[in-house]
């Protein structure tokens, strides 16, 4: 009886691991591609466009700040905001108002860190996803009056749904920027003779993609599915 429970209990672990390293696999595979980049440029292109009437730019928060999301969707809004001197800032995160140390707050000082006026600064803090942001942000600024120009500044991969949502509310002229970060253009190769420690690892000095592609290319493909995942819930409900 006990060996049959055992091998029973063998056969479970093998369908269940022999799956998981297949995939595993192939995402290891398919973080060396261009694909990860491709489809998340895609993602960010599908609803890239700058409204030449463009009165109001909405920053979508990306998390709490300091943290990379927020703080490089902060840079794009600054230098969205100079690219329309007259138009007016909406920051969109949940958070605590009467808190001064709370995210949104600091998004708002982020941005006079980098020059934009405080009086073109405006705060949503009530909406936790990006459809409830957006309905809160058409009943606090725009109430029936949707033809004023918008732009949506928010990650590459978030473009194309944050777009979405916005044209789903009826907003006749949106569009989306994305907040690309800048890659590193110095070569990250190193050298062995100085740095040492060959001990048990061979010299890979010459090969960055071993070092940061696999890692780089897996993290995207998170991003990426995350997102067409969001999409496709987003669909179901009516939100785009």
């Amino acid at each position: 009886m006990v060996k049959r429970i055992l091998k029973l209990l063998k056969k479970i672990v093998l369908w269940i691991l022999i799956p998981l390293g297949i995939i595993l696999l192939i995402a290891i595979i398919f973080s060396y591609t261009v694909w990860p980049y491709r489809l998340e440029a895609r993602l960010a292109a599908a609803k890239r466009f700058i409204p030449e009437n463009t009165e109001f730019i909405v920053l979508l928060g990306g998390g709490g700040i300091p943290s990379e999301a927020s703080l490089i969707r902060t840079y794009h809004t600054a230098q969205a905001a100079k690219l329309f001197p007259m138009a007016k800032i909406i920051i969109a995160l949940p958070s605590d108002m009467k808190d001064s140390t709370s995210s949104i707050l600091m998004m708002g000082k982020e941005l006079t860190m980098r020059g934009i006026r405080k009086e073109r600064i405006y705060f949503e803090n009530i909406g936790t996803n990006t459809r409830s942001q957006a309905v809160y942000i058409q009943e606090q600024f725009f109430h029936d009056n949707l033809r004023a120009g918008v732009l949506v500044v928010t990650s590459p991969y978030h473009i194309l749904r944050a777009v979405s949502v916005f044209e789903k509310l009826g907003f006749e002229s949106v569009g989306g920027y994305p907040a690309y970060e800048k890659a590193n253009q110095k070569e990250s190769t190193f050298s062995p003779a100085k740095t040492g420690g060959n001990k048990y690892v061979p010299n890979i000095d010459k090969q960055a993609g071993i070092r940061y592609s696999l890692w780089a290319g897996m993290q995207k493909e998170i991003l990426v599915l995350r997102e067409y995942s969001a999409l496709a819930y987003y669909r179901l409900k009516g939100w785009i």
